[in-house]
């Protein structure tokens, strides 16, 4: 009788690990797809210039976005991601405008708690669902350590990566983890990372 019990946990701890297996398996594909796909190269160009240009005209990118797009937004926390643009006429608004639906369905559709574009300079300059990491930077106290940076240095320096669940500040504490790819160029340099939070439920 213990070695049918033995033998079944060891049947289901097998199951378990192939599921999970083909559970990434899945994740990296989405990655891959979308980190390549041209629109997604353009969105972070275009966002990124949208971010820069709110610097040179003096104002701080990460205040503005914040209170244009979380502080100010028609939709409350959990609802956000329903806003296709903020109500202002800048650069950054023009082309979040243009990218966010298709990002938006993508989320929905497999089943992604957010999908992220982050810069390198560490700023976090698109995201869906608009937490608090919205529009805020790595090397600041909020994010510095986080699952989300551990994703995007990872996937800096190995092309593609995955981060363990833990506890993410901006979701309220909940557990999260991330998997990330790097975005290049059409000459393979790397222009940012495109970045998606996990739901543990997917697992």
């Amino acid at each position: 009788i213990e070695s049918d019990a033995i033998a079944k946990v060891v049947a289901v701890e097998k199951s378990m690990g192939e599921a999970l297996d083909k559970q990434f398996e899945l994740i990296d594909v989405d990655l891959r797809v979308l980190g390549n796909y041209n629109l997604t190269r353009d969105a972070l160009v275009r966002l990124n210039a949208g971010f820069e240009i709110l610097g040179k005209e003096g104002e701080n990118p990460s205040r503005y976005l914040q209170n244009a797009y979380l502080t100010n937004s028609q939709y409350p926390v959990g609802q956000r991601h329903l806003a296709d643009k903020a109500d202002d006429d800048s650069y950054y608004t023009k082309f979040q405008s243009k990218y966010h639906d298709m990002f938006r369905r993508f989320m929905v559709e497999y089943n992604y708690y957010d999908v992220f574009l982050l810069n390198m300079q560490c700023d976090v300059i698109y995201s869906v669902y608009k937490e608090t990491d919205f529009a805020m930077n790595f090397t600041g106290p909020a994010l510095n350590g986080s699952g989300l940076q551990l994703a995007f240095d990872s996937a800096l320096a190995n092309g593609l990566s995955f981060t363990d669940f833990s506890p993410c500040a901006p979701s309220a504490g909940d557990s999260a983890a991330f998997g990330a790819i790097s975005v290049k160029d059409k000459y393979g340099d790397n222009i940012g990372v495109l970045a998606v939070q996990l739901k543990p439920e997917t697992f």
